[in-house]
C-alpha cells in the first residue's frame, strides 16, 4: 500500500511532519570526539576498543582544553552491543566495559562532558566486534526503538547518532526508519540530540529537517582532496552544493552534516588509498564545514604521546575565531557568491568546461552572522597558485561596498578594504578564510587640492571650457591624457601656437593631474564651475 509518507519520498518532496524533538538541543552545531576509526584503526598507541581507552578519551578531551573548545561529547562506536536473550535489552559487553556504560556516563558527566551512543535503524548496525576470541555483529534498532531509546534514557544518555548499515537505503525507507526512533524519543521523552546518519541514498535533505537535529549529506569521508569523484573532501562538498535550497533546510533545530572531520587522520584510513590530507587541505577542510555550519566531530587520535598528530591540527582545530563562526547562532549554512551579481552569466559553471575556467577566481562562499558580520571563504580548488579576487557586491546588500577584513587564519587584520579584496597567490587547495565586519557605503574620496595657476597665467574665474568635442572649427581642442602636473599642461600651451589658455583637470589628491586641454585663437561661452579644473589664460602685456 502507498502511504503518504512513501509517496512523499518516492517524489523526493519535503517530508512535512513534526518536527525534531527538543530543536533547543541543536540551536547550533553539535561538536563532539568521536572514538570510531581511533578504536577499529588502531591509531592510538597502546589503546583497544574497550573502556580502559574511553575513559583515558574523556581526561583528554578536558585536559588538552578540547572540551572547553566545544567538543564537548564523546561519541563511542562499536561500543559492544549485545542484545539481552531475555529481556531484549541493549546491554553492553562485560569483556569490553567491566564497569559497567552506565558508569562511564556518569564518569563523564561529572567532567563536564556529554555521552554520545551509537545505532543503527536496522537490525545490525556496522559493527562486527571481538572479545576474547569471541566476535558478534552488534544489534541495530529495528524492531526495539521504544525499548533501546528508553535504555539509553534511563542510563542518562545525551546524544544519539543513528547510521543505515542494515537497511534498503530506499528513501521511503528511510524516512520509515528515521521516523520511528524520533517517535519512540518523543514517547520515551528524554531530551538527546538524534543525529540522522543515513549515508545519503535515502535523500536525507527531502526529509531528515523534521526528523533529526543534523543529517548526513554524503557518504563516509575519504582522507583525500577529490575533485576526481573519489570519496574526497571535494566530493562530499559538492554533493551538499548540489541540495535544492540547503541553505534554507539546514540552520538551528536541525543542521546539514558533511560527515566526520578527517583532519588528523592518515594515509589509508577510512578507505585503503587514502593519501591524508596536507596542513593546507586541512586548513580548506576544516574552513569548509565551519562557514557550512556542518556538525563538528572530531575523528582522528587526539592523544598526547606516540602516534600523536601534528600539533598545528591540534591548533588548527581549537581555533577560537573558526569555531565561533561554526557556532554562531543565526545558525545560517554559506552560499556560493562567485559572480553572483558582478558576473554578466554564470557560464563558467556549465557542465563540461575546463577547471581553469570553473575555478578560474577560486570558489567563494559567504555566510552571514548574528552581528552583521559576514564569513567569507576563497579556496583554490586547482592544482597551481591563484589569485581569487572577491567583490563586495555579491555578498548580499549591494549597497555596502566597503568593510573591514580579518584573516582568520593569520589572526590579523587586514584593514579596511574598498569595493573588492584580492586573496594574492593562494596555494593549491588552500584558502583565505574572512570575517568582514562593519560593512558601509563607501566614503567619498577627498577632494582634490585647489588648482593654482603658474606663474605667466590668471585665473579664468568663469569655470572651465564645457565644449568638449573633438577638434571644432577655430575653437580646437588638444589633450594630453596624462600631464604630470600644471607646469607640463603650461609649457604644451606655451608651445602651441594661438594658445590663449589651458583647463587642467586634477585627477589625483595629490595634485598630479589627468588630462590638459589647450585653448587655441578665443574662448567661447558655456563655461561652468568644477574644483577639480582650473582654467588659466595667458596675461597680456
Amino acid at each position: 500500500m502507498l502511504t503518504a509518507v512513501t509517496f512523499l519520498g518516492l517524489m523526493g518532496c519535503h517530508f512535512v511532519g513534526a518536527s525534531p524533538p527538543w530543536p533547543e538541543l541543536a540551536a547550533t552545531p553539535p561538536m563532539a570526539w568521536n572514538g570510531w576509526l581511533p578504536t577499529t584503526r588502531g591509531l592510538i598507541p597502546g589503546y583497544s576498543n574497550n573502556e580502559t581507552m574511553y575513559y583515558a578519551a574523556a581526561d583528554v578531551l578536558v585536559d588538552s582544553g578540547l572540551r572547553d573548545a566545544g567538543y564537548d561529547t564523546i561519541l563511542v562506536t562499536c561500543a559492544g552491543w549485545q542484545r539481552d536473550p531475555t529481556t531484549h535489552k541493549l546491554v553492553e559487553s562485560a569483556i569490553l566495559w567491566p564497569r559497567g556504560y552506565k558508569a562511564y556516563i556518569d564518569y563523564l558527566h561529572a567532567r563536564g562532558l556529554k555521552i554520545a551512543a551509537y545505532g543503527d535503524t536496522g537490525e545490525f548496525n556496522c559493527c562486527k566486534t571481538c572479545a576474547n576470541g569471541q566476535c558478534w555483529q552488534e544489534p541495530g534498532q529495528l524492531g526495539h526503538e521504544e525499548l533501546d531509546i528508553q535504555t539509553w534514557a534511563d542510563w542518562g544518555v545525551d546524544h544519539i547518532a543513528i547510521d543505515n548499515c542494515d537497511n534498503p537505503n530506499s528513501t521511503a525507507q528511510s524516512i520509515f526508519e528515521y521516523t520511528r526512533i524520533r517517535d519512540a524519543l518523543i514517547k520515551v521523552n528524554k531530551p538527546m540530540i538524534y543525529g540522522v546518519w543515513d549515508v545519503g541514498s535515502g535523500k536525507s535533505w527531502a526529509w531528515a529537517p523534521d526528523v533529526g537535529h543534523y543529517w548526513r549529506t554524503g557518504p563516509d569521508l575519504g582522507t583525500r582532496w577529490g575533485d576526481d569523484g573519489t570519496m574526497s573532501i571535494m566530493l562530499n562538498y559538492d554533493l551538499q552544493q548540489a541540495i535544492p535550497s540547503v541553505s534554507t533546510l539546514s540552520g538551528p533545530g536541525s543542521f546539514a552534516f558533511l560527515d566526520n572531520l578527517a583532519v588528523g587522520l592518515p594515509a589509508d584510513v577510512p578507505h585503503k588509498g587514502d593519501t591524508g590530507l596536507t596542513l593546507t587541505e586541512a586548513h580548506t577542510h576544516f574552513a569548509l564545514w565551519c562557514i557550512m555550519s556542518s556538525p563538528l566531530i572530531l575523528n582522528h587520535n587526539i592523544f598526547p604521546g606516540a602516534g600523536a598528530v601534528d600539533p598545528n591540527v591540534t591548533k588548527l582545530i581549537m581555533n577560537k575565531e573558526a569555531i565561533a563562526i561554526n557556532q554562531d547562532p543565526l545558525g545560517k549554512t554559506a552560499v556560493r557568491i562567485d559572480g553572483s551579481r558582478t558576473w554578466n552569466s554564470l557560464e563558467h559553471r556549465l557542465p563540461l568546461q575546463p577547471p581553469e575556467t570553473m575555478w578560474g577566481n577560486g570558489e567563494q562562499l559567504a555566510k552571514p552572522l548574528a552581528n552583521g558580520d559576514v564569513a567569507v571563504l576563497l579556496f583554490n580548488r586547482l592544482a597551481t597558485p591563484i589569485d581569487i579576487v572577491l567583490n563586495f557586491e555579491d555578498i548580499g546588500n549591494t549597497s555596502l561596498r566597503c568593510w573591514n577584513v580579518r584573516d582568520i587564519w593569520a589572526g590579523e587584520d587586514v584593514g579596511r578594504q574598498n569595493l573588492t579584496f584580492t586573496a594574492t597567490a593562494v596555494p593549491p587547495h588552500g584558502c583565505r578564510f574572512l570575517r568582514l565586519s562593519k560593512g558601509e557605503i563607501c566614503a567619498s574620496a577627498p577632494p582634490p587640492p585647489p588648482a593654482v595657476c603658474p606663474s605667466g597665467y590668471t585665473q579664468h574665474t568663469g569655470g572651465y571650457w564645457q565644449n568638449t568635442d573633438p577638434c571644432n572649427g577655430t575653437f580646437i581642442r588638444c589633450k594630453e591624457d596624462t600631464p604630470s602636473s600644471m607646469a607640463a599642461c603650461a609649457a604644451r600651451c606655451d608651445s602651441s601656437p594661438d594658445c590663449v589658455a589651458f583647463n587642467f583637470y586634477v585627477g589625483g589628491t595629490d595634485g598630479t593631474g589627468s588630462a590638459c586641454y589647450i585653448y587655441h585663437g578665443h574662448m567661447e561661452a558655456p563655461f561652468v564651475s568644477n574644483t577639480n579644473c582650473a582654467t588659466c589664460t595667458k596675461k597680456t602685456v
